[in-house]
C-alpha cells in the first residue's frame, strides 16, 4: 500500500527522541487512515474536497431532497440524448418595401430645371438645371430653398414633395421640372443596437435590406452567433430569433423603420472535479457534444482523474410532489467506445460536468499534508 523507508540513521540524533516517538504515532495514523480509504473510501466527504467520489455517486440514487437516476452511457442507452441536428429552414424572402417618407434629419437633393430657351430663375434643362445638394430637413420638418422659401416636407414622399415645389413656383416658372432625391433616408432606415460592433441607423437606399445585410453593415455581432439572440421590431410585429438560425436559413427582409436589437444569450456549463481547468464556460456551440466540452476544459487531469467517473448532471424539472428531478449521466472514458459516445452525447446549457478523483489520489490528499507536516517539523527541529 503505502510504505516509507527510514534509514538506519540513529533516530535520536536525526529527530530527537521525543520527536521520533511523536512521528511514529503520526505514521501509525497515516497507515490507519490509508487503510480506511482503501477499504471504505471514507464516504467521499473527508477525502474529496472537490466533490463526491465515485462510490458516493454510484450508491446515492435515493435522496430525500432530489430524485435522480444514474444513466450509464452506452450504445444501448445514448439514443434519447444524441446530438440534435442544427435546424436549417429556407424561407422565401419577399420585399415589402414601403415608399420612403421624408422625416426630420433626412438629407435631400433637389434639381430644378427650366425647359424654356430663356430661363428666368433656374438653369436650363439642357445644361443640367440647378441642383441643391445636402438640403437638410429641419427638426420642424421643413426645408428652405432660394427663390422659394420655407416649405413643409415632413410626411411626404419624394414624388409628392417634387409636385409641391413645382406648384409653388408654377406662376413664376411655368415650365419648371423638379426632381427630389432622398440621399440620407431616416424614415426607411433600420436602427441596429445592442451587442453589435457599430450601432446606429442604416439606410436601404440601394434597395431592400435583409437582417444579415444590416448586421453586416453594422460590423457584425460582438459574440459567437450561437450566443446571440436577435429581436426585430417592425411597425407591425416583434420577432425573436437565434442569430445562428438566421445565418443557417432564417434570414428575412426588413421592413422600413425596423429596429434590430442583438442581445447576448449567456449559455454556459460548469466543470468541476479532476478536470484540467475547472470553472464556468460559455457553450462552444449551440449543440456541443461532451467531447467538445471536455476539450474546452482541457480534458481530464491525467494524474488525478478517474476515467471511469465522468459525470454530467442535468436538471429535468420537478416531480408531482415538488421535488426537483435530476438526470445523472456517467461515461467510462477507459472503454474503447467512449470517444464515440462522448462525440455523440449532447451537453445542454446549465449542465454540470464533474470528474471524480482516482482512489489512489483520494488517499494521497490525506497523506500528503501529514508528510509535509513531518518535513516541516523536522526542519524546525533541525534549525533549533
Amino acid at each position: 500500500m503505502f510504505a516509507m523507508q527510514i534509514s538506519n540513521t540513529n533516530p535520536q540524533s536525526f529527530f530527537g527522541l521525543q520527536n521520533f516517538v511523536y512521528i511514529k504515532r503520526i505514521l501509525l495514523c497515516v497507515v490507519m487512515c490509508a487503510a480506511g480509504v482503501l477499504l471504505s473510501g471514507c464516504s467521499g466527504s473527508l477525502l474529496s474536497a472537490s466533490g463526491p467520489d465515485y462510490k458516493s455517486l454510484m450508491h446515492a440514487t435515493d435522496s430525500d431532497q432530489v430524485d435522480f437516476d444514474i444513466i450509464d452511457l452506452s450504445p444501448d442507452t445514448i439514443g434519447p440524448y444524441l446530438l440534435s441536428p442544427t435546424p436549417i429552414r429556407q424561407q422565401m424572402m419577399q420585399s415589402r418595401m414601403l415608399p420612403s417618407i421624408i422625416m426630420p434629419g433626412d438629407i435631400l437633393k433637389i434639381e430644378i430645371a427650366e425647359t424654356e430657351s430663356s430661363p428666368k430663375l433656374f438653369a436650363s434643362l439642357s445644361s443640367g438645371g440647378t441642383q441643391f445638394t445636402d438640403v437638410r430637413v429641419t427638426d420642424q420638418g421643413r426645408i428652405d430653398l432660394p427663390y422659394i422659401g420655407s416649405i413643409s416636407a415632413q410626411g411626404l414622399t419624394a414624388a409628392r414633395l417634387s409636385q409641391k415645389i413645382k406648384k409653388s413656383i408654377l406662376q413664376a416658372v411655368p415650365s419648371a421640372q423638379v426632381r427630389v432625391t432622398i440621399t440620407t433616408d431616416m424614415s426607411s432606415s433600420v436602427l441596429v443596437s445592442g451587442a453589435i460592433k457599430n450601432p446606429g441607423r442604416y439606410s436601404p437606399l440601394k434597395g431592400p435590406m435583409t437582417l444579415v445585410d444590416v448586421i453586416a453593415l453594422a460590423g457584425g455581432a460582438t459574440a459567437e452567433p450561437h450566443l446571440i439572440n436577435v429581436t426585430v421590431r417592425s411597425p407591425s410585429k416583434v420577432e425573436s430569433l437565434s442569430y445562428q438560425n438566421v445565418l443557417y436559413g432564417e434570414n428575412r427582409m426588413l421592413d422600413p423603420r425596423s429596429e434590430v436589437i442583438l442581445q447576448r444569450n449567456r449559455q454556459s456549463f460548469i466543470a468541476m472535479g479532476a478536470v484540467s481547468t475547472p470553472g464556468l464556460f460559455d457553450m462552444p456551440s449551440s449543440h456541443p457534444s461532451l467531447l467538445q466540452v471536455l476539450g474546452v476544459v482541457g480534458g481530464l487531469q491525467q494524474s488525478t482523474a478517474d476515467p471511469s467517473g465522468v459525470f454530467v448532471f442535468r436538471r429535468a424539472g420537478f416531480a408531482e410532489d415538488g421535488k426537483p428531478i435530476a438526470l445523472v449521466f456517467r461515461l467510462d472514458m477507459s472503454r474503447p467506445e467512449a470517444i464515440m459516445l462522448a462525440s455523440a452525447f449532447q451537453v445542454k446549457p446549465e449542465d454540470a460536468l464533474y470528474v471524480t478523483n482516482a482512489g489512489v489520489y483520494q488517499a494521497q490528499k490525506v497523506i500528503a499534508p501529514i508528510i509535509q507536516m513531518i518535513i516541516l517539523g523536522n526542519t524546525v527541529t533541525t534549525s533549533n
